[in-house]
């Protein structure tokens, strides 16, 4: 049996990766700004149209999960606030890590 037979369609790049990543990255923005998947469907099945199910399954799944993360952090920084705590912000802790800066 032939490498090529064991594949799946989604290895066989019948698809555009760039596509899919412009596809995937029009629906990111759209489901931030909007905070609602209803109101992003034309662009979800776009992405679900130019790129391999699995891929758009995750991209669809992570979109959601950057939602929550940037909802939660901004109600820790408003509680904080609101306790006149000196801890630092979620964003800024998140830059930190982000450059690998220790402490």
């Amino acid at each position: 049996m032939s490498d090529d037979s064991k594949r799946s369609d989604d290895s066989k790049r019948s698809w555009n990766k760039k596509t899919c990543y412009e596809k995937r990255d029009i629906y990111t923005n759209c489901y931030l700004k909007h905070k609602s998947e209803t109101m992003c469907n034309a662009e979800l099945e776009d992405m679900f149209a130019s790129c391999p199910k699995s891929w758009a399954k995750f991209f669809k799944g992570k979109a959601l999960r950057v939602k929550m993360e940037t909802e939660l952090g901004e109600a820790v920084d408003g509680v904080n606030q609101k306790m006149g705590s000196t801890m630092p912000s979620t964003e800024s802790v998140r830059r930190k890590m982000a450059s690998g800066e220790k402490g």
